[in-house]
């Protein structure tokens, strides 16, 4: 008797506790995967790209980094073409879902602040994990823009702001552990802190 309580109480649980509340980021997703982040784009369409930033992002502020992993991409992507009014199964295609899904590269987006135009076209991104230090595959800084809203850096006040993409080859990175992305600017560098078991 006791033992069918204990084995009731354990299929409950399991039912209660599905697989995808476990984060982890992954460079293999697997079918159910893929529909949970299509399902998820589709179901947050209205604020999609604030809901995965706040999900994705990491920093003492804004979120300053958003990790973009190919869930993150699916979401986003699905959630883009769901608020232009179309089904998400049919909205995101086989080819689009395919060239997000054999991507080979994770993408970080940084987003830095400072006081010209093109500032940070100095600026380079590495990653560090158990004291290696990790080159992205492609690196570029874009959207530079002036800023709606004066930021503090150590800089001063700066009225610009940019964000920087690195994109890392999933093979260079060990996806459960943790590991930091470093900004190198003229005036020293900013380190975050990434976890990769928080995200999907």
């Amino acid at each position: 008797m006791k033992a069918a309580c204990v084995f009731t109480f354990i299929m409950c649980a399991a039912m209660l506790c599905p697989a995808s509340a476990v984060h982890a980021i992954t460079d293999n997703l697997t079918r159910s995967q893929v529909r949970e982040a299509l399902e998820f784009g589709r179901a947050n369409q209205r604020d999609i790209e604030k809901t995965l930033m706040s999900l994705y992002g990491c920093g003492p502020a804004s979120p300053e980094v958003v990790v973009r992993t190919r869930w993150c991409k699916l979401a986003l992507l699905a959630g883009i073409k769901a608020q232009q009014g179309k089904a998400v199964f049919t909205a995101v295609s086989t080819q689009e879902q395919e060239a997000i899904l054999q991507d080979p590269t994770l993408q970080i987006d940084i987003t830095v602040h400072g006081p010209s135009i093109e500032f940070a076209r100095s600026y380079t991104v590495h990653a560090l994990q158990d004291g290696r230090k990790i080159v992205p595959e492609i690196f570029h800084a874009d959207h530079f823009q002036e800023s709606p809203h004066i930021a503090k850096t150590d800089q001063g006040f700066c009225s610009y702001y940019a964000t920087i993409r690195a994109y890392f080859k999933y093979d260079t990175i060990a996806l459960q552990r943790p590991f930091s992305i470093v900004v190198v600017k003229p005036q020293g560098s900013d380190m975050y802190e990434i976890n990769p078991l928080k995200f999907k």
